[in-house]
């Protein structure tokens, strides 16, 4: 694993969440002024008391599974509990701290192994205001970063259809993280989500239950 580099990246990725709503570069490729009712939009993580998420995930290095596992998130009022193992050790990551069920969750989930690839903050401005179709994109810039978001399908995980979007980050250096993901409007975390880096590294997660 080349932490070094993955670690570098994904600071960027997170460093970019603040600026990412107020981009003076913004450039909406397929854009259409008349909304219908089938417009659709996905605001991450906001959070619903009560709920539970099941997933599986692997870690893998040049497509060699090297880690694998799997989680459950449990969304209280407003505690959130984090339980699961990886290669079979268990863990449990639980937050109570603040009153606010999305802060406990971004605790907890910070902590936890599956973290890096669950929750990313780029998303709560990426996706505001952004009609979920197939064939949709649209792109950011800053500085000498970008961000190229894609709809390109759909698909199915933990009994639920989803939009599958890939982003693509280029930072300063010409480094690329491909992040592939599936979303639903009516459920706030990624049915699916996959993390390409482009020394071979991968994380992969998807759902297998959620109830509310």
């Amino acid at each position: 694993m080349k932490n070094k580099n993955i670690f570098k990246t994904l600071l960027l990725l997170i460093a970019s969440t603040a600026m990412i709503s107020t981009l003076a570069s913004c450039e909406d490729e397929n854009s259409d002024d008349t909304e219908t009712d089938e417009f659709e939009t996905w605001e991450p993580y906001q959070l619903k008391a009560n709920t539970s998420y099941e997933y599986n995930f692997e870690i893998r290095d040049n497509e060699v599974v090297t880690s694998s596992g799997d989680v459950m998130i449990e969304i209280g009022e407003p505690d959130v509990e984090i339980t699961g193992t990886m290669d079979g050790t268990p863990f449990n990551y639980t937050n109570n701290n603040f009153d606010d069920i999305n802060q406990n969750f971004i605790s907890a989930v910070s902590q936890s192994p599956i973290g890096i690839v669950i929750y990313q903050p780029v998303w709560m401005g990426a996706f505001t205001n952004q009609n979920l179709e197939v064939g949709s994109s649209w792109s950011y810039s800053y500085e000498n970063n970008s961000f190229l978001f894609e709809i390109t399908g759909t698909d199915t995980y933990g009994g639920y259809e989803g939009y599958v979007m890939q982003t693509t980050f280029t930072n300063a250096e010409d480094e690329t993280v491909i992040w592939n993901s599936c979303v639903k409007p009516e459920i706030p975390l990624p049915l699916m989500s996959h993390v390409e880096y482009p020394e071979g590294e991968e994380y992969f997660m998807e759902l297998t239950n959620y109830q509310e």
